[in-house]
């Protein structure tokens, strides 16, 4: 299963402290023997400049569907440790799309979260 997973800046986060927490957030998770693969996610160039750049706090996930609270588990984890940093985390798969505010979510709402992303039949 591949998720996209954005980080979004709230309050005053800067570009500069979301691309640290997703740099941290990717490391985080290529640690982790569940998740398959960790990518940059690609997006065009600013206008002007030639090529594809990579998108800012943006990044791809290669997981088993079980490991999907765990990838929520892990991120959250992680991102309250940095409560100067608020930010929005977004995640899509496939045509499902979620966010949430990962000083506020509660184990019970991740659990939710994650039963909308897995694919039907999946464990």
């Amino acid at each position: 299963m591949d998720l996209e997973i954005t980080l979004r800046p709230a309050g005053t986060t800067t570009k500069r402290e979301i691309a640290e927490l997703s740099a941290e957030a990717q490391n985080a998770l290529r640690a982790n023997r569940e998740v398959e693969w960790v990518a940059p996610r690609p997006e065009n160039a600013p206008e002007g400049a030639k090529g594809v750049a990579e998108a800012i706090g943006a990044f791809l996930v290669g997981i088993p569907p079980a490991a999907i609270t765990g990838v929520f588990e892990l991120l959250k984890g992680l991102l309250v440790r940095a409560p100067e940093t608020p930010v929005t985390v977004e995640v899509s798969a496939g045509s499902v799309k979620l966010s949430f505010d990962p000083r506020r979510v509660t184990p019970a709402e991740m659990g939710k979260m994650a039963a909308k992303l897995r694919p039907a039949g999946a464990r």
